[in-house]
């Protein structure tokens, strides 16, 4: 049985370097991914509306910076970052990601890897604020993502992206808000940690991650996992502590996204904008902040009616960090930061060339529906949803849905 919880465990084991941690979270994953291949991490920070690679990490150790470079090919950059930056907490194999590529990505595979590897399987996580990781392996045949594995990926990310905040933090001890016992007991709290509501919230989820850890909630994947938050009042992390005595105590650290957001939205709705603008579902965002769907659905309605925007996609577009066609740029003015977004118009001949279920698509994209939401709506499955999407991209020349989604609004 695959231990979904070691993973969300060294998620939170942070008493390593970077290349530490991310070691011993592909050890963790390794059940998850066991495919006979070396398993490869790759940390992706972003820079402006462009992106570079801060670090790999292998397990077992190996060069592979080279493959993983080759793979990507002349189209690397743009490649990488649609997947990493535009996917959300994605799980698939790189063939389902770009089926109109599947056949250059198997030749890649196999001149690079000299016919060991087919394809390539893995995850991506995101802290919200700027970072990524992408851990994956090389399949020797393509074979499709299972949709268990692809459900609980999309939470166990949620944890690793708060774990990569926390790893990246300046000051940890500043970010320590209340610190409890074994049993769940708030034994120093200061802060917001210190409200009778906050300090029960703490405890009772120190609680439902202790049960989560024991051997009957491992063997209930799915039950622990809903059970375990990554944040607690959607702004604590619970880490373990343990004193020279052996004495075990929980530390609360404050670790919601650190947002950038000269745009006049509060925190909360910048860091839900944020998610969205990288391809994660409400339901994806929902379980990263530790918040409910409700609250995710009231902060976007909220960010909208502030900008003046008609609808979640153009949302996504204006706080898009990468999105290739769309072009960003920031100016002060009388004091204030200011962000236009803007991208070439597709011709009507290019839209003339989509058949009319791939324009009932490209409309609904346009309102802001998920994959899944224009499955219902259209009475098909979410695969033929993909496949009609990337028809689209191809001819009109575009590489996400985002791009899509701001061409056909404006």
């Amino acid at each position: 049985m695959t231990d979904w919880i070691s993973v969300v465990e060294a998620a939170y084991r942070l008493d390593l370097d970077v290349a530490g941690w991310t070691g011993q979270v592909l050890e963790a994953c390794a059940p998850v991914l066991d495919t006979g291949a070396p398993l490869v991490a790759c940390h992706f920070r972003r820079a402006g509306s462009s992106f570079e690679i801060e670090q790999l990490v292998t397990r077992p150790q190996i060069p592979v910076e080279g493959t993983v470079r080759g793979i990507l090919g002349s189209e690397g950059a743009r490649l990488a970052g649609e997947l990493v930056f535009r996917r959300g907490a994605d799980f698939a194999a790189l063939s389902e990601q770009i089926p109109d590529r599947a056949d250059c990505i198997e030749g890649a595979f196999r001149r690079l890897t000299r016919g060991r590897f087919a394809d390539g399987r893995g995850g991506i996580a995101h802290s919200g604020d700027g970072r990524a990781m992408a851990i994956g392996s090389g399949l020797r045949e393509r074979a499709a993502s299972d949709p268990t594995t692809r459900e609980r990926w999309a939470q166990v990310a949620g944890h690793l992206g708060a774990g990569l905040r926390l790893l990246h933090a300046l000051s940890p001890a500043e970010s320590e808000e209340a610190v409890l016992d074994a049993s769940g007991r708030v034994c120093h709290a200061r802060g917001a940690a210190r409200s009778p509501c906050a300090r029960d919230a703490l405890r009772q989820a120190a609680q439902r991650i202790d049960r989560a850890r024991t051997r009957a909630g491992r063997s209930d994947t799915d039950g622990a996992l809903a059970s375990w938050e990554t944040l607690v009042g959607g702004r604590w992390s619970l880490l373990d502590r343990f004193e020279a005595d052996g004495r075990r105590y929980l530390v609360a650290r404050r670790n919601d996204p650190d947002v950038p957001n000269p745009r006049g939205l509060s925190r909360c709705e910048a860091q839900v904008a944020e998610f969205l603008a990288t391809g994660h579902s409400e339901k994806q965002i929902a379980y990263a902040l530790g918040i409910s769907a409700s609250a995710v659905s009231r902060r976007l309605q909220s960010a909208l009616r502030k900008l003046g925007l008609r609808s979640r996609a153009e949302l996504s577009a204006l706080f898009a960090a990468f999105d290739g066609g769309l072009e960003a740029r920031e100016w002060r003015l009388g004091g204030h930061e200011l962000r236009v977004a803007s991208c070439a118009l597709p011709s009507p001949q290019a839209l003339g060339a989509l058949s009319r279920a791939e324009r009932e698509v490209a409309g609904l994209v346009s309102h802001g529906y998920s994959d899944a939401q224009i499955a219902v709506e259209r009475g098909a499955s979410a695969r033929t949803v993909e496949n009609q999407l990337h028809g689209i991209y191809r001819k009109l020349g575009i590489h996400s849905r985002t791009e899509l989604a701001a061409r056909l609004s404006a």
